[in-house]
């Protein structure tokens, strides 16, 4: 749900269980920084005291909404073992204490101020998290995940593949195990899942293309880091639409780390910019330090579709909302992928 919306229809439904996953910075035209829409949330929260809560114990934001609310809440996160980075870069939005706003400390964090935090100041800290993640191996059809629910140890695979996918995975189990559904069905539904709508999911066109929604700076790290995994070479293809859907402000491209994108070296044969933004996304990419050899400025949606046909090398798609409804659609009149909605 819309995190604006939320203050006025949480009210409205009135939800037996809510589940929460991350606050960053997105669409600054609507939201602003991210404490407006964590005070949107929180607003919506206390018209439904009797909701479930599921939270995310590793987002300092999102524990704090239900700060002194009566709602329960119910847990989860990643393990320590799972979260072993080092902590989030200085300036970091969230990485503040939600009761007295210090700069948090971190014993470990997975990506963004997501980890394991704790105040210096008022100790004020992560919970621990009633559904953990406690170990993730990587395959080609996605993740293995071992969950720890309630204590007990459960084993699942998660078909789209990348960290914050396996978060999404567990924000899942915590919003059915609160409903009341049994762990072992909630497991092998999770395992049954095929793909994800236009996130992490992959077409057989030309060398094989995968699509990757792209909307802030924290999801776009996430996206490049995954591709950087990609011990073959390949093609990139960013789209950066500034509709109402993608969010009018675009500077957020300046907070992604698009210099990681030298590291893949040879490796990156070409980057296509494409979109209504794409001159802006041209010359970020460029002072990003990417060659100006490989980046081309491509506004024909059917010359971006004969690209990925006539690779050699799979394609990596990085498109924002509106783009991506377009590209999805595309690739899936292609391969005869019947809609989403269609199960």
């Amino acid at each position: 749900m819309d995190e604006l919306a939320a203050k006025k229809v949480f009210a409205m439904l009135k939800p037996r269980v809510i589940v929460l996953t991350n606050l960053f910075r997105d669409q600054l035209d609507r939201y602003a920084e991210v404490q407006y829409a964590a005070g949107y949330l929180r607003k919506g929260i206390t018209a439904v005291p009797e909701a479930v809560l599921c939270l995310n114990a590793d987002d300092s934001l999102i524990v704090g909404l239900a700060d002194a609310l009566p709602n329960r809440s119910v847990y989860y996160g990643f393990s320590a073992e799972v979260s072993h980075n080092k902590s989030p870069k200085q300036g970091e939005e969230g990485a503040r204490c939600p009761r007295c706003g210090a700069a948090l400390l971190y014993a470990c964090s997975s990506y963004g101020h997501l980890g394991h935090w704790s105040c210096p100041d008022c100790l004020y800290s992560r919970p621990e998290a009633d559904i953990s993640v406690e170990r993730i191996s990587e395959v080609e059809s996605g993740s293995d995940v071992v969950f720890r629910i309630f204590g007990q140890e459960h084993s699942a695979h998660i078909s789209a593949p990348a960290d914050y996918n396996v978060y999404n995975a567990a924000a899942a189990v915590a919003g059915a195990v609160a409903v009341g559904n049994n762990v072992k069905s909630i497991v092998k539904a999770l395992s049954g899942f095929e793909q994800g709508f236009g996130r992490m999911e992959r077409f057989d066109v030309g060398a094989g293309a995968l699509v990757i929604l792209i909307k802030n700076p924290v999801g776009c790290d996430r996206a490049i880091e995954y591709i950087l995994k990609d011990q073959k070479k390949f093609n990139l293809i960013i789209v950066l639409n500034d509709l109402d859907a993608d969010g009018r402000d675009i500077s957020w491209i300046w907070d992604a780390d698009f210099e990681r994108l030298c590291e893949a070296g040879e490796k990156l044969k070409s980057v296509t910019a494409s979109g209504r933004r794409s001159k802006e996304l041209v010359t970020r990419l460029e002072y990003a330090g990417i060659s100006c050899e490989k980046i081309t400025e491509e506004k024909s949606m059917r010359k971006l579709m004969k690209a990925v046909e006539s690779s050699e090398a799979p394609t990596y798609i990085l498109p924002t909302y509106t783009a991506m409804i377009e590209i999805r659609q595309k690739l899936a009149r292609k391969t005869r992928r019947r809609g989403f909605w269609e199960g």
